[in-house]
């Protein structure tokens, strides 16, 4: 059952318009609400124990606190808690992101379940697109294997010419956000730069910036538990 809010979370100097009655809880990022935040999260983890997992009135929340520790305020994290409209590979993407960091036992906590809930979700979405594939395609993700499959999920696929297309753009598959960066100052020869600069022992790459331009290249689609990139 979703929960009920009780005791709004004022901020010493919150202005009234930002506040929420006591009963609601905003998920839009605009009122600070972090303990009222983890209180319901601790609601959605107890629930969850009972064997049918994180609600989906749990996982926006835990998004939206997550979303709270990104700088981007236009983040999947962001776009989810507000809407409710999933997109696993960008989500799963920002969680890396986040372990990229130390991070509090509540705040990994709170990364893994969400984890556990996108790819479920990720799941029910690929049998759905699956399902609605011609005879023709299946045969082909039987022959092509997952990355293909992956493809698939990118938009303006043309049926008739799309074996051609995924033999020109795709590029690799990874199992962690962490491979995609390494090989792009592999790419970059970052580390090489960085060591002819003198700054080995004070230095280091920067990941999140090496995943920027990772999405600037690829499309990068979260499937089966892997990453796979293709050219845009």
């Amino acid at each position: 059952m979703e929960p009920t809010m009780t005791g709004p979370e004022h901020q010493s100097g919150q202005p009234d318009r930002e506040r929420v009655p006591d009963d609601e809880l905003d998920l839009t990022g605009v009122v600070d609400q972090p303990r009222t935040l983890r209180r319901v999260i601790r609601q959605a983890i107890i629930e969850a124990q009972g064997g049918n997992g994180i609600p989906p009135w749990g996982a926006r929340v835990m998004a939206r606190y997550l979303a709270n520790q990104l700088s981007d305020r236009a983040s999947a994290l962001h776009h989810y808690a507000v809407t409710g409209r999933i997109t696993p590979e960008a989500i799963m993407i920002e969680l890396g992101g986040l372990l990229d960091t130390p991070q509090p036992a509540f705040t990994t906590d709170v990364i893994a379940h969400l984890a556990a809930y996108m790819r479920a979700a990720d799941q029910r979405q690929r049998k759905q697109r699956e399902a609605a594939y011609s005879d023709h395609m299946q045969a082909l993700i039987a022959e092509l294997g997952p990355a293909f499959a992956a493809f698939l999920t990118l938009s303006d696929i043309n049926e008739s010419g799309a074996r051609d297309h995924f033999n020109k753009v795709f590029y690799g598959a990874y199992l962690t956000v962490e491979e995609i960066a390494e090989d792009v100052a592999d790419g970059l020869d970052v580390l090489q730069r960085i060591e002819d600069a003198g700054l080995s022992d004070v230095a280091s790459p920067d990941t999140d910036l090496l995943l920027e331009l990772a999405a600037r290249r690829w499309d990068i689609v979260h499937y089966d538990n892997h990453f796979y990139l293709f050219e845009k």
